[in-house]
């Protein structure tokens, strides 16, 4: 997901990282066995967010986001 800003300020000597990520959708019995493997493999599956049951969006990362 990416966040684009309708306003962009100058960002002179400021470097901006921007990072694609995938969202992965599971069913709630297989969600704590996902993060522990994520968690125990953090470089290449960096967990990002764990959404609640029913949750459609992902304040942290992308609060105007909406994955129904």
């Amino acid at each position: 997901m990416l966040h684009l800003r309708t306003h962009t300020p100058t960002l002179t000597g400021i470097t901006v990282v921007l990072s694609q990520a995938g969202v992965v959708v599971l069913p709630n019995h297989l969600a704590d066995d996902f993060e522990a493997f994520c968690r125990s493999n953090p470089v290449p599956l960096p967990l990002l967010y764990r959404s609640q049951s029913g949750e459609t969006s992902c304040p942290p990362l992308a609060k105007h986001a909406d994955i129904r």
